[in-house]
């Protein structure tokens, strides 16, 4: 009867552990299909980000006057929404382990590429620069400050090495909305390219 009975609760338990794992796994899927995805389109915008500014002719006026004034504009967008996947799709991956620094960052950098989009969708519709009006460098300060926080996030969860969203931080403020050279751009693809495989072996590992 005690034998029996030891069976059937460890039959339970192990009922209760995969019932407990299925959620996680399945999370971890989910998260992986929005990152990976979201990576590619980053890394791919940046290399067309750094084309235009490297061979394509650009006005630097307030108005938009040529087609490579309006590439310009036009590929902000994909870039935006290619960060706010990238960090929701980290902090999905992180399984809540970066605690509120992940949250609070999340929302602040998902509000700064909302107001970096509707800036560039205006700027295509009305034909005019955003850029100088204070809401591009308010975005700016803000998309920064919510990947600081984001780090801190991740440092904490402990998925990534800490360096990693350290370098998200420095890819986007030298090769994102400010691009200090042309070629900036192509750093942030890197700090997509290396997340890609830090990821990858996470999710192996994992």
């Amino acid at each position: 009867m005690t034998s029996a009975r030891t069976v059937k609760q460890q039959r339970r338990v192990i009922r209760m552990t995969t019932q407990t794992a299925a959620p996680a796994t399945a999370h971890r899927d989910t998260a992986a299909r929005l990152v990976f995805p979201a990576l590619a389109v980053g890394i791919l915008s940046c290399a067309v980000f750094a084309y235009i500014l490297m061979f394509v002719p650009t006005s630097n006026g307030e108005t938009l006057t040529s087609a490579g004034d309006y590439w310009l504009t036009a590929i902000g967008i994909p870039m935006v929404v290619a960060l706010f996947l990238v960090t929701a799709g980290i902090h999905r991956l992180q399984g809540g382990r970066d605690g509120r620094f992940g949250r609070i960052g999340l929302v602040i950098t998902g509000a700064a590429m909302t107001a970096f989009a509707v800036l560039f969708i205006l700027g295509l519709i009305t034909g005019q620069d955003h850029a100088p009006g204070p809401m591009y460098p308010l975005s700016t300060l803000a998309s920064i400050t919510g990947l600081v926080i984001f780090t801190i996030g991740i440092i904490r969860a402990r998925l990534l090495p800490p360096w990693a969203g350290l370098a998200l931080v420095i890819g986007w403020l030298a090769g994102g909305p400010i691009a200090f050279f042309a070629a900036a751009p192509l750093l942030l693809a890197a700090v997509y390219a290396a997340l890609a495989i830090l990821l990858r072996r996470a999710a192996e590992t994992g």
